[in-house]
């Protein structure tokens, strides 16, 4: 493993900034992508979206909460799900699909996602909206929004599961794209050169 990913234990998509871990030797290679599969290092990024036309019926703009208390924040997105949150859904746990209020200021976002074209995908909150063929992979996050002005809002994310793309058309499906997402997100609406999303890990 060592040898074909030369210490590389995750990676990034190619327009997100931040942190990647490098590993200095085979073994410990081993034993953090071993952690990785198992999911016990928890991966966080920074995201900053635009505030589109479209709204997603389960998160209204006007009722997103802003957290500014960096301890409630990380507080909130590792807590363990409880899965109450999901029996007005007729369902018992956390891999149903939708969104779910989590927490004052938490959501938790799972979907299906599969690939669109060669170079995008495409999420579905509702697994019976995709094709079989298209073989679709469960995709979950949790988000909570820490900034907001007029059309911009910043998100702190949780991956669960880590597909690619995965966090941004998440966002593009609940109605705020990246700011800057060469594929997800409209030109008209570009502010520099970089895409927001940052991996703070």
């Amino acid at each position: 493993i060592w040898q074909e990913r030369m210490g590389i234990i995750h990676r990034l998509d190619k327009d997100t900034s931040g942190i990647v871990i490098i590993s200095k030797n085979k073994q410990l290679t081993s034993y953090l992508a071993s952690l990785f599969e198992k999911r016990m290092i928890s991966k966080y990024y920074l995201a900053m979206s635009n505030i589109s036309d479209m709204r997603s019926e389960s998160i209204a703009i006007d009722d997103l909460l802003v957290c500014d208390n960096i301890f409630d924040k990380f507080s909130q997105l590792s807590r363990e799900i409880d899965d109450s949150v999901f029996k007005g859904s007729g369902s018992k746990d956390s891999t149903t699909e939708g969104i779910f209020k989590l927490d004052k200021n938490c959501y938790l976002v799972n979907g299906f996602i599969f690939r669109k074209r060669r170079d995008s995908f495409r999420i579905v909150l509702n697994r019976s909206m995709v094709k079989s063929s298209a073989q679709p992979k469960f995709a979950s996050l949790k988000l909570i929004p820490i900034c907001r002005c007029e059309n911009k809002i910043i998100f702190v994310i949780k991956l669960i599961t880590g597909r690619t793309h995965q966090i941004r058309v998440t966002l593009k499906e609940i109605g705020f794209p990246i700011v800057n997402d060469p594929i997800y997100a409209s030109k008209s609406t570009q502010v520099g050169q970089r895409m927001y999303l940052h991996s703070a890990m």
